[in-house]
């Protein structure tokens, strides 16, 4: 492997990503890195020593290829072929930048455009951005068929980009298509001269000039977009198709239409969602995966009921009526007015009173 320099140029990069990488634990990172560096090895033959770079990455390697498109391809479709890790590949061109060092750390739209394909790839395949696409059809005009857009990724700076699928199966049954169906217009064309060459020419026609028709203009689509706001994070899908970890992912585009959204997160239940998205529209999903404690109980007050004080009973003396002022009269007092013949009341004073 060359040593490490200094460059600021386009360049193809391929990013070999490993498969659930970051739910890995660290025993097993270290042995997933140290297998794919041998799976890189041994695809490398197909690139001169002097025109690559190897640098490490999050979540697996980046392969720098200087000024050969082609063979940035060949190496991807080289390193898709292991079954052990079975690497999701992502293929970018752009500017990029190698800062000298131990290890060379490398920087720049390409890296960022080739690990958000990446990410958008299956394992074991091989996918490209537009700009890749670009660049091999101008080096390899042919080569353009080969690679078939399949829809689109957002990167960890929320920009879409046109990813197109590039594994060697797809490219070797188009190109057998290719292939065919060349041969057929060939035998249909030699067979048409042969049949018009035998066939007396019908009489002419007199020509009609008529007006072209027109073609009515097709409106262009605006795609929608859906905005993420997960914590602590969570696995996006869309419509079934898994679009990266929300953090970092914040934005990702999609066609007009409806759309399933899913959300996961380890043990949580899934958060989902149905969305209708318009032209231009912008939909923003937010959740929060974090258990709540739940409501405390009210403490109830602790109270007593007294009771109600109740007037004392009254005593027999009590209930007793109220003896009249004869009554009060004493024995000796009754009897001197007896005596005397006279039923006035006796004096005040006077004895038994």
């Amino acid at each position: 492997m060359p040593p490490a320099r200094s460059t600021a140029s386009h360049a193809s990069v391929a990013y070999l990503r490993i498969p659930e990488f970051a739910q890995r634990g660290v025993a097993d990172e270290a042995h997933l890195k140290e297998a794919l560096e041998k799976v890189v090895a041994g695809a490398l033959p197909v690139l001169r020593a002097d025109e690559y770079i190897v640098v490490d990455a999050p979540e697996g390697l980046a392969v720098v290829v200087l000024a050969n498109p082609r063979g940035a391809l060949r190496f991807a479709w080289r390193a898709g072929l292991d079954r052990e890790i079975e690497p999701a590949i992502g293929l970018a061109h752009g500017p990029v930048r190698i800062a000298q060092g131990q290890p060379p750390v490398l920087y720049g739209d390409a890296l960022i455009a080739a690990e958000g394909a990446a990410k958008a790839t299956n394992p074991g395949r091989v996918s490209a951005s537009r700009d890749f696409r670009d660049a091999l059809t101008r080096v390899h005009p042919g080569m353009r068929r080969l690679l078939v857009r399949s829809g689109s990724a957002v990167d960890d700076q929320g920009r879409a980009h046109e990813i197109f699928r590039a594994d060697e199966r797809t490219a070797g049954r188009r190109s057998s298509l290719f292939f065919w169906t060349t041969i057929l217009i060939a035998i249909g064309i030699v067979g048409a001269g042969y049949v018009v060459k035998v066939t007396r020419p019908p009489p002419p026609v007199p020509q009609v000039i008529t007006a072209p028709p027109v073609t009515p203009s097709v409106p262009e689509v605006v795609p929608g977009a859906v905005t993420f706001d997960i914590k602590p994070e969570g696995e996006i899908w869309v419509d079934g198709a898994f679009k990266g970890k929300s953090p970092p992912l914040k934005k990702i585009q999609v066609p007009p239409g409806n759309h399933a959204i899913e959300v996961r997160s380890g043990h949580f239940k899934p958060m989902t969602a149905e969305l209708t998205v318009g032209q231009g529209e912008e939909f923003a999903v937010e959740h929060n995966f974090i258990a709540k404690a739940p409501p405390k109980a009210p403490v109830k007050s602790a109270t007593k009921t007294l009771p109600r004080p109740q007037a004392p009973a009254a005593t027999p003396s009590q209930t007793k009526r109220a003896a009249t002022p004869e009554q009060e009269k004493g024995f000796w007092s009754r009897f001197f007015q007896l005596f005397k013949g006279d039923d006035r009341p006796a004096p005040a004073g006077s004895p038994g009173g």
